[in-house]
């Protein structure tokens, strides 16, 4: 499938080759073809687009010399492997992966007070979302060990019955989902489920406290693909800051907090985790916007300083250079005083009529 690192690159003006998925072949080849003509009608030059199939021509793609520059998004493990693949080149080159994010979710004693069920419909419509298939899917999330935290969890049942089960990309995701909840060998009192059609997958939701989350936390902080998700019990601030010092670099963190709320450390604490901080909301949708920023610490993505999403995202395709003192006949069209792009010139920004005046 196509999207924002194949527009973001088009855009730039790069020529772009497609690694296809192997869960959706005659998708992707279906999918190429539209792109090729429709990059054929708006006049682009031919070989502007390709496909390729196959985990040995992805690998030899990331290597070729033509390569300059590899979106990749996947498991920390295949990201890692092409990552290190990319730097161990004669002439490294940039890899922006996006490869893991928990996207934890942090509910404080007030907020589950006032306004429980709605953070249960609200959660559990997130992490239901398209059968749990998003890089934003909130994984992992915090509530007080409170009677206010026993009726969030019990909204949380209730919902999840009301959530419908899907089908998963592939059969292999679905036999990870179901090797992941084995692995963390779970009593029946800590496993709320929904309901599943047959062939289907239900959602999950496994509910710890915080000595059973940070004696395991390798597997509780590991992001698993599918409608399943984490809950840890926490009894003040200081049991919280503990559990998120063990949680990883994510694309998103949250909080659902009141305005009495005293929340200025868990902010600066999420901030250094995460690329994006929402506030009484959900991290699934991702506005295509300028104050967009779509990326996180490692392992969410390779390189924290660029969005995958929004407008800026084309900086990922672009190659910085400056001319110094160049005469006027050598320089670029755009830079040149007759171009119709508006630049800065010492910070200011300039309008072409300006320019010419």
């Amino acid at each position: 499938m196509l999207g924002n690192d194949t527009a973001s690159a088009l855009a730039a003006g790069c020529p772009v080759v497609v690694k296809a998925h192997p869960g959706h072949p005659l998708l992707s080849r279906r999918v190429a073809e539209l792109a090729r003509g429709a990059l054929s009608d708006a006049g682009a030059p031919p070989g502007v687009f390709d496909l390729v199939e196959g985990v040995e021509d992805g690998v030899d793609l990331v290597r070729h010399p033509a390569i300059r520059a590899v979106g990749f998004t996947g498991s920390t493990a295949g990201g890692r492997a092409l990552f290190d693949i990319a730097c161990a080149r004669p002439a490294p080159i940039p890899f922006y992966g996006e490869l893991g994010s928990i996207n934890p979710v942090v509910v404080t004693e007030a907020a589950a007070r006032r306004r429980g069920p709605s953070i249960a419909a609200g959660f559990v419509g997130s992490f239901t979302r398209d059968g749990g298939q998003y890089c934003t899917k909130p994984g992992l999330v915090f509530v007080p060990d409170s009677d206010a935290g026993d009726a969030l969890l019990a909204a949380i049942e209730e919902q999840l019955l009301l959530a419908p089960s899907q089908l998963l990309l592939t059969e292999h995701m679905t036999a990870a989902l179901d090797d992941h909840v084995a692995r963390g060998e779970f009593d029946r009192r800590s496993i709320l489920r929904g309901c599943a059609a047959v062939g289907e997958t239900e959602p999950v939701v496994v509910t710890v406290d915080l000595g059973r989350f940070l004696d395991r936390h390798d597997y509780f902080v590991h992001e698993c693909f599918g409608p399943f998700a984490v809950v840890v019990r926490y009894r003040d601030d200081r049991d919280l800051s503990v559990a998120l010092a063990q949680v990883e670099g994510s694309l998103t963190a949250t909080l659902h907090v009141e305005g009495s709320d005293d929340i200025a450390a868990l902010v600066e604490q999420l901030s250094s985790r995460s690329g994006r901080v929402i506030f009484n909301s959900w991290p699934t949708g991702v506005a295509i916007a300028w104050g967009q920023h779509h990326g996180g610490p490692w392992p969410a993505t390779t390189s924290s300083i660029h969005t995958s999403v929004g407008a800026t995202a084309i900086r990922r395709f672009l190659t910085p250079i400056a001319y110094q003192d160049c005469p006027p006949a050598l320089l670029p069209e755009e830079l040149t005083d007759e171009s119709a792009v508006p630049r800065r010139i010492d910070g200011e920004m300039v309008s072409p009529s300006r320019l010419r005046a």
